[in-house]
């Protein structure tokens, strides 16, 4: 077995720069990327097209005047007439639920259709 000294131009010819990282010279070409993407890609028709479930998925305008009407009344249960315990309930309740269907409404509106 014959052992050949390595030279110090050998070694720095196997090292990568900072720049050589940086550049990019790791990372697959433009043409070999694309090439991937689209052999991964999942081609879905109109037919096989997922539709929206949910009830809120549908209709999110109509549950979000839904949530504002439950705030409205829950504001009007405390604010007017004789105030009971029943009725303070009553008002917490409406709010919450009035509130968290503003929320839910609000993100399952699509992102042209919001305000």
């Amino acid at each position: 077995m014959i052992h050949t000294p390595i030279s110090p131009l050998m070694l720095t010819q196997k090292k990568m720069s900072l720049d050589e990282l940086s550049t990019g010279a790791l990372v697959m070409s433009a043409k070999k990327h694309k090439r991937k993407t689209v052999k991964h890609q999942q081609y879905l028709g109109s037919a096989t097209r997922k539709h929206n479930v949910s009830l809120l998925g549908r209709y999110p305008r109509l549950f979000l005047t839904v949530g504002v009407g439950l705030v409205v009344i829950g504001i009007l249960l405390l604010t007017v007439g004789y105030i009971s315990h029943a009725r303070v309930g009553l008002s917490m309740l409406s709010l919450f639920f009035g509130a968290g269907l503003i929320i839910f409404a609000n993100f399952s509106l699509p992102k042209k259709l919001k305000v």
